[in-house]
């Protein structure tokens, strides 16, 4: 079997990344290396993670001289790999732990055709519920205009300084419009995503894509990346493939709970800014030819 490249973007939350990268060295499957990507964190982290694997060297640790956000944070760590040839590439985050020991042996084993692109496993949350698969709610102009009006909503009312009501709307990142993933029994199946996708804390890139393409779409600096990979599949005709046998541990939002001197309006207000940024990117992703998504990709 090939070589396994990891690629773990980490923002403040070091811990999360130590137990993460630990959770990979007890797997059965050794033939792998880890790019640590440290997203220009405030805190110790870098020279933290630099001590810990300097004599590791399996582990590389890459830094940025500013928050780039996760699509190009992850996409460093993935071109990092491909220019070393390695294009099999887990990107996980760094608040994910590998319960099954046999997970990288297993995705290594699996049989897939060669259109697949991303590959994504059980995902079991803090409430010990699957994450996988998503309801897409952006796939077409309409459900992007829906959205966009309810973020405008919410944004009048968070500067009128009504938070009480717009904490409860924004809690998550997920807006009213988004349908709840469903809770039935998945299968190992091909993602039809137009109207499912991949969830975005762990997924395996393939070959067949990364020897072509980038990874993740780099104009977002924080939420839609899901969306967008899907966006990406249907207009090149690739597929995701969702594998139920095999499971990851997802703790979820470290990097937020970090931040937690934030003020709640201040915080809310960020996180609208950037969906409503990506509005106007998905808008353009959808309306893409084929043609000009692989030249996009393939920059």
């Amino acid at each position: 079997m090939k070589k396994i490249g990891i690629v773990i973007l980490n923002y403040l939350a070091y811990e999360d990344t130590l137990e993460c990268v630990e959770s990979i060295f007890a797997q059965d499957y050794q033939d792998f290396e880890i790019v640590i990507v440290d997203n220009a964190s405030y805190n110790a982290s870098l020279e933290i993670l630099t001590k810990k694997y300097q004599d590791t060297p399996q582990v590389h640790i890459i830094s940025t001289s500013q928050n780039i956000g996760f699509a190009k944070g992850n996409n460093l760590g993935i071109q990092y790999f491909r220019e070393k040839e390695i294009y099999n590439l887990l990107v996980i985050n760094g608040d994910t732990i590998l319960t099954q020991n046999d997970y990288l042996k297993n995705l290594m084993s699996l049989n897939i055709s060669n259109d697949v692109a991303m590959i994504g496993t059980k995902i079991i949350g803090r409430d010990g519920k699957n994450q996988n698969l998503s309801n897409r709610r952006d796939n077409d102009l309409q459900s992007i205009v829906k959205m966009e009006k309810y973020f405008k909503r919410v944004k009048l009312l968070s500067t009128l300084g009504i938070y009480g009501i717009i904490s409860r709307l924004v809690r998550t990142l997920k807006p009213a419009v988004e349908n709840k993933k469903e809770e039935d029994k998945l299968e190992t199946q091909l993602v039809d995503t137009k109207s499912k996708m991949l969830h975005g804390s762990a997924i395996f890139f393939t070959e067949i894509y990364l020897k072509k393409y980038l990874g993740f779409y780099p104009d977002t600096f924080l939420y839609e990346e899901e969306e967008l990979l899907a966006c990406i599949c249907e207009k090149l005709s690739l597929k995701q493939m969702y594998v139920d046998s095999l499971s990851i541990y997802h703790k979820e939002d470290s990097s937020s709970d970090m931040v937690s001197g934030f003020n709640k309006r201040k915080e809310a207000l960020f996180k609208l800014r950037y969906q409503l940024e990506n509005i106007e990117i998905l808008k353009g992703a959808i309306q893409m030819s084929p043609q000009q998504m692989r030249k996009k990709m393939e920059q």
